[in-house]
């Protein structure tokens, strides 16, 4: 018969503090999440069945993050017990989805702050170049992003900004959609 292994983490490595979440919970979450793929390699928790890894987590993330994760809606095609699962879960739950076109425009806009040395700034502008989607951008997305930016209607842009997956044609048709409808608004009111 098959023996059962208990598994003890060494007790020399201290386990990843609580996830913080009164702080920015994005950045807090992804400096967890590292921590706590450091400490799963280091302890050979990585090693063990997916039901331990999960509750050698939950154990540790803290209360905010059991809570969290006991509002986790699993599909049937879902495994609770896989920790890869559940770090994708907690990467919705804490991470937003990034809106490129405004990820683009920050990365496009960032300029060197005075007296602010070079490796910083590469820094800053390697951060910001994480969310912009750069590696699989295409024409299309290039003209898209340039028109939701440089169009004068502050109102158009924030309905172009609202729409997740917006198409070069989606930005046109609104876009043309809205100069047409403030020319009829016009000639309605006289003028």
């Amino acid at each position: 018969p098959a023996s059962t292994q208990v598994f003890i983490p060494p007790s020399n490595l201290p386990p990843p503090k609580a996830l913080n979440f009164d702080d920015n919970l994005a950045t807090a979450w992804k400096s967890w999440k590292a921590a706590w793929q450091r400490y799963e390699i280091a302890t050979g928790v990585y090693k063990q069945e997916g039901i331990v890894r999960v509750s050698t987590l939950l154990s540790i993330i803290g209360e905010d993050g059991v809570r969290a994760h006991d509002t986790f809606i699993w599909n049937e095609d879902e495994n609770a017990d896989d920790i890869s699962q559940v770090l994708k879960k907690f990467d919705e739950f804490c991470i937003p989805r990034t809106q490129v076109i405004y990820e683009r425009y920050r990365f496009n806009n960032r300029n060197q702050e005075p007296g602010e040395n070079i490796s910083t700034y590469l820094t800053e502008l390697r951060t910001i170049a994480k969310n912009c989607a750069h590696d699989t951008i295409t024409p299309d997305e290039i003209l898209r992003d340039r028109l939701v930016l440089g169009i004068r209607d502050d109102r158009v842009r924030e309905r172009l900004l609202r729409l997740n997956d917006l198409s070069l044609l989606q930005a046109v048709d609104i876009i043309k959609s809205s100069e047409q409808t403030q020319q009829q608004v016009k000639l309605m009111a006289g003028g």
